[in-house]
């Protein structure tokens, strides 16, 4: 299941539409390799992402849920409530660091704070006394996913305001 980032105000609309544009193929491909272990992508939509998962976790009879935090203010509160709502229904809930090679609260400078230049930040990074965790294997096979699981499709989403916006990132298929 996908829970969508919210878009920060003021964003230039083209780089909104390449980020969905950008979204959507990944998405795709997640589609085409989850068939190809065995099982589908859920997509669900609604603003209330907790209940949302709450209701799958009720429908498909699992008891986890896992997924990569992101930094932002907006969502940092959002997955912190989700992860306490999930908990309390009696979820395992755990979520991993989906982009970054430390936590920014990882590397810090020597008081403490986040660093305001590159190059004493990469020097800090260098001196890490461990080295990020790699990354998983891919599993051999998933579980099949009940048929008669509702799902709605990933062209019914909205992930352009129009038609010509979405025509406008055209140029990014020669990079996917």
């Amino acid at each position: 299941m996908r829970i969508p980032a919210v878009d920060a105000p003021g964003r230039a609309t083209l780089a909104v539409g390449n980020r969905r544009w950008w979204l959507k193929q990944s998405l795709a491909a997640l589609s085409a390799q989850l068939a190809a272990l065995g099982s589908r992508l859920i997509i669900r939509r609604g603003q209330a992402c907790a209940e949302a998962l709450l209701q799958l976790l009720r429908e498909t009879g699992a008891a986890a849920v896992f997924f990569n935090h992101l930094f932002d203010p907006i969502s940092l509160v959002r997955d912190h409530d989700m992860k306490q709502q999930l908990t309390e229904a009696g979820a395992q809930c755990r979520s991993y660091n989906a982009d970054l090679l430390y936590e920014p609260w990882a590397v810090l400078d020597s008081n403490g704070e986040p660093f305001t230049t590159f190059e004493t930040f990469w020097q800090q990074l260098q001196a890490m006394p461990q080295q990020p965790p790699l990354p998983w294997p891919p599993p051999a096979g998933l579980p099949a996913v009940e048929p008669s699981l509702h799902s709605a499709s990933l062209d019914s989403l909205p992930f352009f305001a129009s038609r010509e916006q979405e025509q406008a990132t055209g140029q990014l298929s020669s990079k996917w």
